[in-house]
Order: C-alpha cells, then structure tokens, then sequence
C-alpha cells in the first residue's frame, strides 16, 4: 500500500518531469518493489517508461490526473472525492472539533442550546457551530477521562463553577482550537484551567494566560499538601523538575502560579487529576 505522502512525491514527479530524483525512502521503495528508474549512486533517473508507468502507479490510488491539486487539510468525507482510500488524508477524524461535557449548562449553537448534561457524554463539534457569546463560563481539563468522568468529580468544584461547560484541552490541533474558541468569548466570559497539580500542570494554565483573566482549579488546602501524600508522584515530579526549563524564572511574574510553585518545589509534589477523590474538594484561584 503507497501512503498519501508517498502518492504525493508521485505527483510532483509526474508534473515536473525530472529526470533525476534523489535516492530517498520513497523512491528506494519504488525501484525496489516497481522497478521504477535506473540507480545512480545517490540518485535515481527515470525515463518516459517510468513517468508511464508511475501515472499508473497514481491512477490506482486516486480518481483525478495528476495535474489536479487536491486541497490540504481535507475530511475523509472530502477526501474521496479526489483519492479511492478515504484514510489517504493527514487529517484526524477529530482534530478539528471541540470536545465539551457538563452537568448543567446547555451548549450555545448558532442553532440553538443543546442539552449536553448527560453522564459520560462528550459532545464534539465544529468551533464555527458555537455560539461563543453565549458561554458564560468555561472549565479548561487537561484528562480526557475527567472529561468522561465528568459526573463522578464536579461535586468538588465550588458551587458556583460547578454548572460551568467543561472543555477538553485535546492533543495537537485540537489544542490551538481550543486557544482559538477563547479568543472569541466573551470579555465577561470566566475561564478556569484545571490540569494536574505538578509543574507541567502549571505551564498549561501559563499558555492560556493572555490579555484576559484566568482561573487555576487546584486541590483545596494545596498548601497542605506534603511529599508523603498517598497520591503524590514523586517521580513523576522528578522527571518534569529534571527539564531544561526554568520553572522559577517562568512563573515569577505571576504571584499565584509562582507560590503554588515553590510548595510543589518543596515538597516534590506530582498529584494527577484522577486522585481528586481523595482530595477534600477543589478550589478556584485567580491567576495574578
């Protein structure tokens, strides 16, 4: 099976003509199992044969000649159109959408309030179907499984963010749609980071930190807390520690992040979000 990005070289290849190709993994792995061009050292030469036989090759796999671009960033539903393996894109199923969850608080659409406050229900969608000024508060998580377990844990917020959306901050490019939808909030809007309490936590709630105000949502009593906790990971908080980051310089400027810092420092604190439970409850703090 020929990968899109290797279908791709294919149809450079074909529309530029070059007689001359460097020898990578893509062209080695077609004179090997095609017996595409003569090899030449470093290089491999084609001739009009091979440009024929390669438009074969790239026939078999998509629908359209080789001199039709084919957009970028494509859903399998668009992609085949253009290609006969709908799996031939770069694009994740659900790297462009939203993940939210809540106990109380509707969903704003364009299209109307939906109901999401169902047990272990996530609802995914397009950050374009959102109707961002109506969210009026919003709970950043860092776990997905929070996010599933939404129900088992929210009891532990304060009362008044309790009845929040929760969002899920996603992987990849689901990250910067997340930094996207809070751009377009409201300025009123309350936004919350709940992450694990360790220092890579911490650099979470630091990237969403902009022109407006965030909150941090972190075990209550946190000062308390000590390196014996049950929960506490110590070499989890180890290994972040052992970065080549300077976490006193980053979170200097920001008092509250900076003293949750040096209690985390002192007594090598790693407490992941699942151990909530055994936590007396969760606090939300402004980030100043």
């Amino acid at each position: 099976m020929i990968t899109g990005t290797q279908l791709n070289v294919i149809q450079q290849a074909l529309l530029k003509r070059t007689k001359k190709v460097s020898l990578n993994n893509t062209w080695r792995m077609l004179h090997d199992s095609e017996a595409i061009g003569r090899v030449r050292g470093r290089d491999l030469h084609l001739d009009d044969l091979d440009f024929v036989r390669l438009d074969q090759i790239y026939k078999q796999y998509r629908k359209v000649e080789a001199d039709i671009e084919i957009p970028k960033g494509l859903s399998r539903f668009e992609h085949v159109k253009y290609s006969i393996n709908e799996k031939d894109t770069n694009k994740s199923v659900f790297s462009d959408y939203l993940v939210f969850a809540s106990v109380k608080a509707a969903l704003p659409l364009k299209s109307g309030m939906l109901d999401i406050s169902h047990p272990k229900f996530l609802a995914t969608i397009d950050i374009n179907e959102v109707d961002t000024s109506a969210i009026k508060q919003l709970v950043i998580v860092e776990n997905g499984d929070m996010m599933v377990h939404l129900y088992k844990w929210h009891q532990y917020l304060p009362e008044q963010w309790q009845g929040s959306l929760f969002l899920y901050r996603g992987q990849g490019k689901n990250i910067k749609l997340v930094n996207e939808l809070l751009e377009r909030l409201a300025d009123t809007a309350k936004i919350a980071v709940y992450s694990d309490f360790d220092p890579s936590g911490l650099l979470i709630v630091l990237n969403y930190i902009s022109s407006r105000d965030i909150y941090i949502v972190v075990p209550k009593d946190w000062q308390n807390l000590d390196e014996e906790h049950s929960s506490n990971g110590l070499q989890i908080y180890l290994k972040q520690i052992s970065q080549s980051i300077n976490f006193d310089e980053t979170f200097a400027k920001y008092t509250v992040l900076n003293n949750i810092f040096q209690h985390m420092k002192h007594q090598k604190l790693a407490i992941m979000q699942e151990n909530v439970h055994l936590m007396n409850g969760l606090e939300v703090i402004r980030v100043i």
